[in-house]
């Protein structure tokens, strides 16, 4: 596979786990990032291998490509704060005790006994 071609499938590849990302399926995501670490080792293979001249000329597309998978980390670390965010307020939800306010009042009927 020649260096235009790798930088294609790594454009089509970031392109995918960010519409993944926009429609919220971050189950597809896992499924096509790890699909994705195969096409950037190819990727990686071709530009090691290119001659500079190819390089020169594949410039724009690599540029292109390296603003793309910037700002999929960005955006990959952003979902991955806001599942373990999630995640976290799960963990409070069910470790409070039935009848119990978010802020760990009693909710519930008191006993006015007293």
């Amino acid at each position: 596979m020649n260096l235009a071609e790798a930088i294609q499938k790594a454009l089509e590849s970031t392109r995918s786990v960010a519409a993944s990302l926009d429609a919220g399926r971050l189950d597809r995501c896992l499924v096509l990032l790890q699909a994705r670490a195969a096409v950037m080792a190819a990727f990686e293979t071709a530009h090691r291998a290119a001659p500079q001249a190819e390089r020169n000329a594949c410039r724009d597309a690599l540029e292109e490509l390296l603003a793309g998978d910037v700002e999929l980390q960005r955006r990959t670390s952003l979902a991955l704060d806001e599942v373990a965010s999630a995640f976290r307020e799960s963990l409070t939800m069910v470790s409070r005790p039935a009848g119990s306010g978010t802020d760990g009042t009693q909710t519930g009927c008191l006993d006015r006994k007293a």
